[in-house]
């Protein structure tokens, strides 16, 4: 029962994701993936590998750091 409670709050997150990255411009999608895929690929592997709360933590603040530093104060209004 715990399973399967927790995989229908997963999907329901995953979807609430989709919605909310589809409203984004496309300047600032493509800047997220640059981040994930460049400038956090150590951290989101790290994070890969130990299934850790806290290297989950530490992802996503780089996510968020890299994305700030990326983007232009007027890209940033858009959001």
């Amino acid at each position: 029962m715990r399973s399967s409670t927790v995989c229908t709050f997963a999907i329901f997150l995953i979807g609430i994701a989709l919605v909310i990255e589809a409203k984004l411009p496309p300047e600032v999608m493509q800047t997220r993936l640059d981040c994930a895929r460049y400038d956090c690929a150590e951290t989101r592997n790290t994070w890969k590998s130990t299934k850790q709360q806290s290297d989950f933590e530490k992802y996503m603040q780089c996510l968020l750091s890299c994305i700030d530093e990326s983007l232009t104060p007027q890209q940033v209004q858009q959001e």
